[in-house]
């Protein structure tokens, strides 16, 4: 009679905790965005040749606002980003100076960000001047976490970063309560965008899977948190080419949600017991993940996401008002330099003009004309002109082409003035260089379409069957009398981005030192300070989005048509063969 009586107040008591337990269920609403990349304001889409309006950080944050509404406020959401908030607008040029991205993000509600790659393009300096500016003005600011970001205390040249580090903070992980539940975040930079963040040295990055075995198992076991979410700049292609979030979701169980950023991609997935989710690039879309933290600890998915940012969203007034206040200081702190303001008009787009139709050779052939216009009579033209597609970040759209399309189309990085935007820069290579160099496209192009070369000036031809890095045939030389074989041995004049040069220790490691380059002068001398070979007149980098600029307002005007305007030729939407690929001829079998 005793077990009988013990064994219902159990099963009583059992029942009463289940309850309990059902009842201490919570709900959290996850707000993501990544690879913003300094899109303030709405821009253009094109699809289906219908071109509309999307995007905008003051439609952004009024939908930020929204959905915190509808979880019931912004106690039970938290807003993240997973990096890349800067590199690909005009605002970035006066992101050391102002902090334009981290006092708006602030401004829009935003709880905890972390880096990408790109937001290092100022270098350690210019980074650690936007943090200080981003404390002076007092604003609220989002937290940033970098959890594999290793920085050395002994190094004097980190010592500016080093303080704007601490006086920000800069941390390893936070911890937010939101909805009754301890929220663990860490950030982290994967293997490949640490190797694109060569602007960051000499700060350098833990392996991102090490790290993030430690601070998942000290949020669990010593801070007691709910859930781990994870703002990982490491990437996941849909294609499944690419799958370092899918590793670090493997090897490192605990975390509940990966946002993955660095590859602009749209993901919806699980991997045991972890959420990958990504909402695509520029703040086209906001990202709302609803997850469920039951009782014993599991975690599990309401609904993912993909809120359009379009006009149905009316802008914040505050952070239009705080866009505009961005926008006024870029005419005079950095275009006025070039006789530029960011509403000029340039040239014509009669179609839409992409990486895919033409785009890539515009850029080169601007290159070639903006160099022959600073050096005039002592312009010697390259005999090869090289762009990667990667820094073409944006389309030209049809219609009128302003200051601030060509710079959203070539936003990258900045050069050793230290001013936004990737500099050209010519040097000298023998054939023999050249033919390695442009195992590029034979090889690394094969793995990451990024490092897909536009060739200006030479013909190329590959084996795509022969092995890595040894795959060139041919290469033909475009000269006034028709094609000449490349020789080995003698110089060539080459043209391209300053971003070369800061990856030449990637390319010779990735390719067992087959792609190793020495730039040289004309008089076959090494050259010493690579920082001299892109100064235009001695006084301003000849900057790849100037060079665009330049050509498209010089390119010849339709007097009949666009009030005149530079009109850029439809041969660009068939541009010129350059690459080809040896075709084998496939023979048979015989039967008898």
């Amino acid at each position: 009679m005793v077990k009988k009586i013990f064994f219902w107040i159990f099963f009583a008591g059992t029942i009463a905790c289940s309850l309990d337990a059902y009842n201490d269920a919570r709900n959290l609403v996850i707000l993501y965005t990544h690879d913003l990349h300094s899109n303030f304001k709405p821009f253009p889409v094109t699809e289906n040749n219908t071109t509309f309006i999307v995007g905008g950080y003051a439609r952004l944050a009024t939908a930020i606002k929204h959905e915190q509404q509808g979880a019931g406020g912004a106690q039970n959401c938290v807003v993240v980003d997973a990096g890349d908030f800067t590199g690909g607008s005009l605002f970035q040029t006066i992101f050391p100076a102002y902090a334009s991205e981290i006092i708006t993000m602030g401004a829009m509600g935003y709880d905890v960000m972390t880096f990408g790659n790109h937001d290092f393009d100022f270098g350690h300096a210019g980074l650690a001047s936007a943090l200080h500016a981003a404390v002076k003005s007092k604003q609220k600011l989002p937290k940033f976490v970098a959890s594999n970001m290793l920085i050395d205390n002994k190094n004097p040249l980190l010592n500016g970063f080093g303080h704007a580090y601490t006086t920000y903070p800069i941390v390893k992980t936070v911890v937010l309560e939101r909805a009754g539940l301890k929220i663990g975040i860490l950030g982290l930079l994967g293997v490949e965008a640490a190797t694109y963040a060569s602007d960051a040295a000499p700060i350098k990055f833990n392996n991102y899977i090490d790290v993030a075995q430690r601070i998942v198992t000290d949020l669990r076991q010593n801070k007691k948190v709910d859930v781990i979410i994870c703002l990982s700049h490491a990437g996941l292609s849909k294609d499944g080419k690419f799958d370092e979030d899918r590793q670090l979701a493997q090897q490192v169980p605990g975390i509940d949600v990966i946002i993955s950023a660095h590859k602009h991609a749209i993901i919806d997935e699980q991997e045991d017991t972890t959420f990958i989710v990504a909402c695509g690039q520029y703040g086209r879309y906001l990202g709302r993940l609803e997850i469920t933290c039951n009782a014993d600890k599991t975690v599990s998915k309401v609904s993912n996401q993909r809120i359009p940012i379009d006009s149905k969203f009316v802008e914040d007034k505050h952070v239009a008002e705080l866009i505009d206040s961005f926008e006024k200081k870029i005419d005079g702190d950095y275009l006025q330099r070039f006789g530029y303001a960011h509403n000029r008009i340039l040239a014509y787009c009669p179609t839409p003009l992409d990486a895919s139709n033409g785009l890539a050779q515009l850029v080169t052939d601007a290159f070639i004309y903006a160099l022959k216009t600073v050096e005039g009579v002592n312009f010697i033209k390259p005999e090869l002109t090289l762009e990667a597609y990667g820094h073409l970040r944006f389309y030209l759209p049809k219609g009128d082409i302003t200051v601030a399309d060509v710079l959203r189309v070539l936003p990258l990085g900045s050069g050793p003035d230290g001013t936004s935007g990737y500099p050209l820069v010519t040097f000298w290579l023998t054939g023999k260089e050249i033919k390695n160099l442009l195992e590029i496209e034979t090889t690394i192009s094969q793995d990451k379409s990024e490092m897909h070369l536009e060739i200006n000036g030479m013909q190329l031809t590959y084996d795509p069957e022969a092995p890595r890095y040894h795959r060139v045939t041919k290469i033909d030389v475009e000269t006034d009398k028709g094609l000449r074989p490349l020789d080995d041995d003698k110089q060539y004049r080459v043209c391209t981005s300053w971003h070369l040069l800061l990856i030449r220790d990637y390319l010779k490691k990735t390719s067992g030192g087959v792609i190793n380059f020495t730039p040289k002068n004309d008089r076959k001398k090494v050259i010493a300070h690579l920082q001299t070979t892109c100064e235009m007149n001695g006084i301003l980098e000849l900057k790849e989005w100037f060079a665009l600029a330049l050509y498209l307002s010089n390119l010849p005007k339709d007097p009949l048509t666009h009030d005149g305007l530079a009109t850029i030729p439809n041969s660009y939407q068939k541009p010129k063969a350059r690459i080809f690929k040896v075709v084998k001829e496939k023979k048979e079998k015989q039967v008898s």
